[in-house]
């Protein structure tokens, strides 16, 4: 089995992120996340993938944010899930903006 540093897992499921059309931005916080997974030994090369093919083949939905003044809401305009490669970027971004409470609808 071969064993791949926390720089190749980021470097190569940035690279999967950009080949799947995700902007430039996203694919690099994916990479980062993808670290943090092998981190925490969870299957991060498996997560990302699958989170990634969902997103290339439409299954998943790019989500609106509502801010309900109790804390923001991602959903996706349609029945489809959030996809987790944008929500989790979003929700990362809106607890560094201070943000304490944020509630993911179907990811």
């Amino acid at each position: 089995m071969t064993v791949l540093s926390l720089n190749e897992i980021e470097i190569n499921v940035r690279k999967a992120g950009i080949g799947a059309g995700l902007p430039y931005g996203i694919a690099n916080e994916i990479g980062r996340a993808a670290e943090w997974l092998a981190l925490a030994d969870l299957p991060a090369l498996a997560i990302c993938a699958e989170a990634l093919e969902a997103s290339l083949d439409g299954k998943t939905a790019v989500g609106r944010g509502t801010d309900t003044g109790a804390g923001w809401t991602l959903a996706a305009a349609d029945d489809r899930p959030l996809c987790a490669c944008h929500a989790g970027v979003v929700a990362a971004d809106l607890l560094n903006a201070g943000s304490t409470a944020i509630r993911l609808r179907s990811v």
